[in-house]
């Protein structure tokens, strides 16, 4: 009887390019407070992950038909991470004097690896390099689930 009123006052839906731009800007925004929480090497690997992370944001944000190859990455990769990134950060914070190690740098160099490698997707409209590289993130962070 009262249907319209839920059209009043429901918020409204948000669309895939809004999800889609919102992830990749909270996943930035982490990369740089885990830059923030700990010092070079891992800093400058992380910022550079808030830039690429960014700058695919802004490709997306050019041509939102990017959305659909790329969505596995919007959706679960550049989220998981930040998020593993911001573990890292957190922990290190807690041992400061305990050197960096260069496997987990090697792992992060990769995340940055992948996120490039989705920009120059984007561009040339090419995604086998990026599903290759997908499938070779997804073999490493099954890794950390077992």
């Amino acid at each position: 009887m009262f249907r319209f009123l839920k059209t009043l006052f429901s918020k409204p839906e948000k669309g895939r390019l809004a999800r889609a731009l919102e992830r990749l800007d909270i996943s930035a925004e982490a990369f740089r407070s885990a830059a923030e929480k700990c010092g070079p090497p891992q800093s400058q690997v992380f910022w550079q992950l808030a830039g690429a992370t960014s700058d695919l944001r802004n490709k997306v944000a050019a041509d939102p038909a990017q959305i659909t190859p790329l969505r596995k990455l919007i959706v679960f990769f550049i989220p998981k991470m930040s998020e593993l990134t911001n573990r890292w950060a957190r922990l290190a914070e807690l041992n400061p004097l305990e050197a960096a190690d260069p496997n987990a740098l090697a792992e992060f160099q990769n995340y940055l690896t992948l996120i490039r490698t989705a920009e120059r997707a984007c561009l040339s409209k090419q995604y086998s390099d990026l599903h290759a590289s997908m499938k070779t993130v997804e073999t490493q962070l099954d890794r950390y689930a077992r």
